[in-house]
């Protein structure tokens, strides 16, 4: 037997024995039927995907159904997700950005801002950054391997080897795909989230432009974590200048094609669609639902059968059967038994008090949990005790946003997992630059993103 499968039968071990210890521990006044049973089936859907034992649906067939068989929740409760906008805009969320990277829309943009800032060392930088940024808008979260790949790129054409210098042009394009989950719309994050808010109070539900209002000041931060990265880790580079490579680059894209100059009127429409939302009165769901539909129509004919194909289904199930969680756990008082022992511990400190135990909680349970099992696992009953607190739910499910992304191994993101892939970084470096950029966010979160929330009314209901 090889070690790969000693290892693979250990966690297959652990996946069944700490569930069934749990749920055949004694009943007691906290520890019901109900409550023990969810305990077991959430865990052990949540070990499978933290060991990557099985594909991701299989867990997600598990939450729901799982909770259905031991009586725990109704079936049409755990589902509930499905009857939601939430499948379709994930689904179309992945679609629209498998579109636009095809037609080669984002390269450009990629290209056209290397061109504009790319002349010094923190130019570079903050360029990788930049570009991130634009793409997560554009594509709603489906940038991570483009933006990475452009970090990369840019260390090959530096002629940059595996060090500081080149975990700085990575870890800025680690920035992108991480700080951008918290002031633009992933609907894969936020449909779960969003879920876990519409329980408690459905007004406060995370919108296209909520977010970007939410989470505004964590852009700038991006930028001030990179400068600084750029002062610690990049001193030996003297000078620098990549413009000439992409300027070539974008002389290989040519003059810019139909397809993606109907993608820019599209995708265009869509952000005027999302930003007037309070105008039309209609819900911004259904605009990003709609936009991957318009490039199939007649005369425009950007769309391809195949992009259907490359969607990431796996991904979509995902999401709604996490989901499950929240709904089972809501039915069962989830929140009531966490408020019972979580708010005494915050005596008189409000507002701040849970902002700062949701952070270090969902931080802590990140080096054993991925951010979105965390997510699943706990949003509904932080946003329960949020709502009980007279505190806004929208402004703990972003709290949970910047601790989940608040990593320290590449194994706890997967954007953490695929830029250490590429080879630039030793983990001595990523772990040193990833601390830099967690005392970054920790101070940002308690020192900017409070106050301005505070300030700006977004705080409490």
């Amino acid at each position: 037997m090889t070690l790969d499968n000693n290892k693979s039968l250990i966690k297959w071990a652990i996946c069944i024995v700490l569930p069934l210890i749990i749920f055949f521990l004694p009943e007691t006044a906290l520890f019901t039927s109900a409550f023990k049973g969810f305990l077991a089936v959430t865990l052990l859907g949540i070990l499978m995907l933290a060991f990557e034992l099985v594909p991701n649906m299989v867990s997600a067939i598990i939450f729901p159904v799982g909770y259905a068989i031991l009586n725990i929740a109704p079936l049409p409760t755990v589902l509930g997700s499905w009857t939601s906008t939430t499948p379709f805009v994930v689904l179309c969320g992945f679609w629209l950005a498998v579109i636009l990277i095809r037609i080669k829309l984002l390269d450009r943009v990629i290209c056209i801002i290397a061109t504009k800032f790319a002349s010094s060392f923190f130019g570079i930088a903050v360029t990788i950054y930049l570009a991130g940024v634009i793409a997560a808008f554009i594509t709603f979260g489906g940038h991570q391997m483009l933006i990475l790949a452009f970090a990369f790129g840019a260390c090959q054409a530096m002629n940059l080897k595996p060090g500081p210098e080149a975990t700085v042009l990575m870890m800025s394009a680690l920035y992108a795909c991480i700080y951008a989950q918290i002031f633009s719309y992933y609907p894969g994050v936020l449909g779960l989230l969003n879920g876990a808010i519409i329980a408690v109070a459905p007004d406060k539900a995370i919108t296209w432009m909520d977010n970007l209002l939410l989470g505004l000041p964590m852009f700038f931060v991006g930028i001030i974590g990179i400068f600084i990265l750029c002062k610690v880790f990049g001193r030996s580079i003297k000078s620098a200048d990549i413009k000439e490579t992409y300027t070539l680059k974008l002389q290989e894209l040519g003059a810019m094609s139909s397809d993606e100059k109907k993608a820019i009127v599209i995708v265009g429409a869509l952000f005027i669609f999302l930003i007037t939302s309070k105008l039309h009165g209609i819900a911004t769901d259904f605009g990003i639902i709609i936009t991957p539909l318009l490039f199939y129509l007649p005369g425009i004919n950007i769309g391809k059968q195949e992009d259907v194909g490359k969607i990431n289904f796996d991904m979509v199930f995902l999401i709604l059967g996490c989901m499950a969680i929240g709904a089972a756990g809501g039915y069962i008082g989830l929140g009531d038994i966490l408020s019972a022992y979580v708010v005494p511990l915050l005596g008189d400190s409000g507002a701040i008090g849970l902002i700062a135990f949701v952070f270090f909680f969902c931080a802590i349970f990140n080096l054993l949990l991925t951010p979105f099992a965390i997510y699943a696992a706990f949003s509904a009953a932080f946003a329960q005790i949020a709502f009980s607190m007279g505190i806004n739910p929208a402004v703990i499910m972003i709290t949970m946003i910047i601790a989940g992304d608040t990593i320290f191994l590449p194994y706890e993101h997967n954007s953490g997992l695929m830029s250490y892939a590429f080879g630039m970084m030793s983990m001595k470096d990523f772990f040193k630059a990833s601390l830099v950029r967690g005392g970054i966010q920790t101070i940002a979160l308690l020192a900017i993103m409070i106050p301005y929330w505070h300030i700006s009314g977004i705080l409490y209901l």
